[in-house]
């Protein structure tokens, strides 16, 4: 999985996206359902433009956690808001690819 996402993210990027769904299958959950981009905002790149930051307004109210028969994990699915504003780093890697390098939650308004 890892070798995977590293065409499209560099640095700790593909690490924490796999490790976030290793503790699930560890449990034996699942991600169902999908994640909707309501709004999204690109920033001026960098003076040099070889980074920008991309804000995004995710819509996740679809996005259920779920044990192997198929039933929401309740303790796990409290943690998933409808609505979620993240930032993404972007930069421009040394063979022109343009790959997360970062990642976080943010405050501000989000959906509706």
């Amino acid at each position: 999985m890892v070798k995977e996402l590293q065409r499209y993210g560099t640095g700790d990027v593909p690490d924490a996206i796999a490790n976030s769904y290793s503790r699930l299958r560890k449990n034996g959950w699942r991600y169902e359902g999908g994640i909707e981009i309501e709004a999204l905002k690109v920033a001026r790149p960098s003076l040099n433009g070889t980074r920008v930051i991309v804000t995004a307004c995710q819509n996740q109210s679809d996005l259920r956690i779920v044990n192997k028969a198929g039933e929401v994990v309740r303790d796990e699915q409290k943690n998933i808001t409808a609505f979620l504003l993240r930032q993404y780093t972007v930069r421009k890697t040394d063979d022109a690819a343009w790959k997360v390098s970062g990642f976080e939650t943010v405050k501000g308004a989000c959906g509706t």
